[in-house]
């Protein structure tokens, strides 16, 4: 490659804050989300129908595209998604992440506190 006349040093830094920006979209960093713990919300969805790993694997991919979602633990076996989100997100938006992975989803009421 020629870099006559070109700045190595900038070349170099533009190169390397590319890559940043490409590895935080691939990671679904936007810097939007709330860091872990500040004001996050947790909903916990039956789904029905879910019974292999693709099937858990494509409601847990379509949930992950919803910008907000810090967190998501499908049990298939169980048949439940546990989700943890902050934002914008809702408990129907994820209901309709799942209906676009192709499944049927309940939200589950929360559970009363402990004593």
């Amino acid at each position: 490659m020629r870099t006559k006349g070109l700045d190595k040093g900038r070349i170099v830094k533009t190169t390397l804050v590319a890559a940043l920006m490409i590895i935080a979209v691939a990671s679904g960093a936007t810097g939007a989300e709330p860091k872990h713990g500040e004001g996050l919300r947790r909903t916990v969805l039956t789904v029905k129908g879910m019974m292999c790993r693709s099937c858990s694997g494509a409601v847990e991919q379509s949930i992950r595209k919803i910008p907000g979602v810090t967190n998501v633990a499908v049990d298939t076996g169980g048949g439940t998604v546990d989700v943890t989100y902050g934002g914008k997100v809702t408990p129907e938006a994820l209901r309709e992440a799942v209906r676009k992975a192709g499944y049927r989803a309940e939200i589950r009421p929360p559970a009363p506190p402990q004593r």
